[in-house]
This record gives structure tokens, sequence and C-alpha cells, in this order.
């Protein structure tokens, strides 16, 4: 069962390894800027448990706690040299100087869709469909707006299942309303982020006198993109078709279907906010995603059970898609422990 970021968060704060994980992590990444090893400096505290998460899920794997706060550490600095990397499409592509962002479950992917995108180019036919916000609006007009787009999406997505007229009426206009209040929600969040981020750039320029460095915000900020919506409301139906179809699958999306948005951050940024391409790259994505999901599950089990989690009624084991988006801590796990690969592929 797929239980939602909100579950991972409080399952990973709780386990032992938390409390020892937030100051190292956060010394760690002072270290880095004061070495020049980064330009990112990570003020979303909150969300430090996309970094705490790999090493709870190692800790549990190996019951090594020096082996554990390594791999954090590791999975850590890969995180903020993605970050650095990412920085200038957050500027350019989003417009937000100075910002990087250092979310594991995002970031990770944003390799991955930058190659993909080079294969796009040199695919006849597919290298030629150019499909984003602006060329929509400009070629379907009053359709091509936010608020209609929103509403075909449900309108579609609503017939697709089967709903009655008015559930399907119903759904299109909730779609349409997420395209509308989306951008100004996030306006809001920005507005709320920026003190600490001024703060945060004030307290480096006084340690770190003529260093460059980026302000590691939530990438929530991003999320209000009319392409990254459009392609995560599309990508809500095809989730839950990929998962009924994968052969190797065995994860039902339910709560982080809400999330979508931040698992297409860069198959859309990857395309500079091409809708056909920025599809292309989150199928991808979400293939890998649900692979890992399922591969992962009895591992993301066990911590669970070991914090004393009450599972739902009817779920013997839990994921989640935002928990399983962290491609860096499945990596070290297969080095630590390749086994367990063939073995799921033999089921």
């Amino acid at each position: 069962m797929d239980v939602g970021w909100p579950i991972g968060a409080a399952i990973t704060f709780a386990t032992p390894i938390a409390v020892l994980l937030i100051p190292v992590i956060f010394i760690f990444n002072i270290i880095l800027l004061r070495f020049n090893q980064t330009k990112t400096m990570d003020v979303d505290l909150w969300n430090y448990w996309h970094l705490i998460f790999p090493g709870a899920m190692i800790y549990y794997a190996t019951d090594s706690i020096l082996i554990a706060v390594v791999c954090a550490l590791i999975n850590a600095f890969v995180i903020f040299k993605l970050a650095d990397w990412t920085a200038p499409a957050v500027e350019h592509f989003f417009g937000l100087p100075g910002i990087s962002l250092p979310h594991g479950e995002t970031v990770n992917f944003a390799p991955i869709t930058y190659a993909l995108n080079k294969i796009w180019d040199k695919i006849p036919g597919i290298n030629k469909i150019d499909i984003n916000a602006k060329n929509l609006k400009d070629k379907l007009g009053l359709f091509g707006e936010p608020m209609m787009i929103g509403l075909v999406l449900g309108i579609g997505m609503g017939a697709l299942a089967g709903y009655d007229s008015q559930a399907i009426i119903q759904l299109g206009i909730q779609m349409s309303a997420v395209m509308i209040l989306m951008p100004r929600m996030v306006a809001l969040l920005m507005e709320g982020m920026a003190p600490i981020a001024e703060a945060a750039k004030g307290f480096i320029q006084k340690r770190f006198p003529g260093k460059k460095v980026y302000i590691g915000l939530d990438a929530a900020v991003v999320t209000a993109h009319p392409a990254i919506i459009t392609v995560a409301l599309i990508m809500v139906p095809i989730t839950i078709l990929l998962a009924a179809i994968l052969p190797f699958n065995r994860l039902l999306p339910f709560a982080d279907l809400a999330v979508l948005p931040f698992t297409v951050i860069w198959s859309v940024a990857a395309s500079k906010g091409n809708i056909f391409r920025g599809l292309l790259n989150a199928i991808v994505s979400v293939c890998l995603i649900l692979f890992i999901a399922t591969n992962l599950g009895a591992l993301t089990t066990t911590m669970a059970h070991a914090v004393g989690f009450a599972f739902p009624e009817g779920a013997t084991m839990i994921s989640g898609i935002d928990m399983s988006s962290h491609l860096t801590l499945w990596i070290m796990l297969k080095l630590i422990d390749p086994s367990n690969v063939p073995a799921l592929l033999q089921e």
C-alpha cells in the first residue's frame, strides 16, 4: 500500500538514527560549503527527512550505525552536487535566481531526464513535437488557458473512470480549480519563504564573504509551473495504469498520487516545458519508481514495524511513490546487498 510521504516522514523522524543525522548532515553541509565542494546551503530543515530517510533505511538493512551515517553523508553529497548542477535551470526555466532544490526524491531524476531528452532529440517525429503552455494558449485561445486545460483533463479522466455525468463535471471543475489555485498557493509559499532565504543569504555572506551560494529550498516552490501541473494531472491515470500492467510492480498507488507534481519536476524542466517530452520522461521515471517501491517494500515495512507504525487494516506491506524516488539510496543498497534484485525478478 502507498501510504504517502507524510507517513514516510513520520516513520523517518521516529527512527533512532534521525536525531543523530539531523545535526551531522547540517554540519556536513557547512563543511562542504567551507571547502568549496558545494554551493548549496540547504535551509529546508523540515525536508531533511529526505536526507535522513536513506540513512534510516540503510540502518535497518545493515544494523550498523556507522554504515548508515556514511551512506547518509554520501547521499547528501550527491544531492547537494545535483542541486548545484540544476540550479541554473531553476534560475532560467523557473525564474528563481540564487535558489537550488536539494530534494533527493526529485533531483535524483534530473540526470535521467536530461539523458532521455537527448534520446528524444535523435528520434524522428518525436524530435519535432513541441507542446508547451505558451503555444497551447496561442493555438487554442481560450481552450489553451490553464483553467480550460484542467476542465478538459478532469472531464476526460472522469469519463475514462466510468463516472456518472455529475461526477464527471465535478471532477472537471476540481481539476480546473487546481490549475488556477496551485500557482497562487505556491506564490504564498514563496512569499513566506522569502525571509528565510534572505536570512540564510545574510548568514552565508557574513561567514563566507565573496562565495557564491545557492539557498536550498523546498521543491514545492516550482510545482506551480503550468507544464508541471499539466503533466502531473495526466500522469495520475497513467500511473495507476502502469501499476496495473507492469509485471514487476506490487505497489498500489494511492496517497502519493498527490506528489506527482514533485515527481515530474525534472521531467518537465529537462524538456524546457515541452509537455509531450515531459510526459515521456515522467512515464520512464514512474516505471523506475514502481520498481524501486516493490523492490524495497519489505525493507520499508521493516522500518515501519520497528518504530511502531500502525498499519492500515488489510495492509501487510507499505511503500510509497515519494519514498521510492530516492535513486541514490537504491543504488547504495544494491552495492551493499545486490541479491534481492534477481530474487524479486524471479517471483
